[in-house]
């Protein structure tokens, strides 16, 4: 009988002639099996459409902010308004969250999905956009929507959040320019909860200044640096900020959309202080991924430059 070795690309080759026992074959066709699962493996990760963060560099497109909270920001590019896509969920949340608190653990109060909210789900459906499911009855605690914005960052459950809390989602894009206003954030227009009106634009400063309001609501804070979260129907979802967790990124907020391209907007923590940045307009054109991973990349530039050695 002829006697098989696993080569290192995972096939069983000839190697020489000789009897085999039966705990002989079986240990071939483990080790086989375990080699081909391992190849199997490494190529799913490949394929995995999640985030990562690209080469950290200068930025040389678009537009940044970054400093210490409470400190002069340093930028590059010109502070123009530009589309922000998610990341305008940012006020959203900060919003939601003033007018309705959450203390640590809390859920809050239910929010039942309505007929007008299931019709919003099934007319997104075919766009190129970020929901979650959701149907007429389903029940979501305060606590779970705000996950959803921010995490799998649902355009839709960003108009349910409005509707819930103020009626009507122009009267909440009302109050979210107003916000913005009274903040100081004159380069800012909200057209839509959710940001992906290309008419809701900014600049790299204003959402520099707005992230630095975010850290006075803990529970924004709490939830943005979750990595995963489990929601009704969609089960577990990650979180697409690949930031968490480098350089002492604890959150904040990412947004792609064609027109805006790759987008974040972070805070982290260095000892006793914290830092705001906001990165806009990398990449357009590219895919998702690649977009965020521009944006990752030089975030990551930009942080290890202000805290320097």
């Amino acid at each position: 009988m002829t006697l098989y070795r696993v080569s290192r690309w995972g096939w069983l080759v000839r190697q020489r002639t000789e009897p085999l026992s039966r705990l002989s074959v079986a240990v071939l066709v483990v080790a086989a099996f375990t080699v081909l699962a391992t190849v199997v493996a490494t190529a799913a990760r490949s394929l995995w459409p999640g985030p990562a963060v690209g080469p950290r560099r200068a930025p040389a497109e678009g537009q940044t902010a970054i400093g210490w909270a409470g400190a002069p920001l340093r930028t590059f590019g010109t502070q123009r308004p530009v589309p922000i896509g998610s990341v305008g969920k940012v006020m959203t949340a900060y919003l939601i969250l003033r007018h309705h608190p959450l203390a640590d653990g809390q859920d809050g109060p239910t929010l039942t999905v309505d007929r007008a909210a299931e019709t919003d789900y099934h007319s997104r459906s075919g766009s190129d956009q970020s929901l979650l499911k959701v149907e007429a009855g389903d029940r979501l605690t305060e606590r779970q929507a705000i996950e959803a914005l921010l995490i799998p960052s649902a355009n839709n459950i960003a108009d349910l959040l409005a509707r819930w809390d103020i009626g009507s989602t122009t009267s909440f894009v009302a109050e979210m320019n107003a916000t913005a206003a009274a903040m100081g954030l004159h380069d800012t227009h909200y057209a839509d909860p959710s940001g992906f009106d290309p008419g809701t634009v900014s600049t790299a400063v204003d959402q520099t200044k707005l992230a630095e309001h975010a850290i006075a609501i803990p529970a924004l804070i709490s939830i943005a640096s979750l990595r995963q979260v489990n929601l009704p129907r969609a089960g577990t979802v990650q979180n697409y900020n690949a930031l968490l967790g480098i350089d002492g990124v604890v959150g904040l907020k990412t947004g792609t959309t064609d027109q805006a391209g790759g987008n974040v907007v972070f805070i982290a923590r260095h000892g006793q202080r914290m830092i705001v940045g906001a990165v806009l307009g990398q990449a357009i054109g590219s895919s998702t991924r690649a977009s965020l991973a521009v944006a990752f990349g030089i975030s990551d530039y930009l942080i290890r430059k202000l805290v320097g050695p």
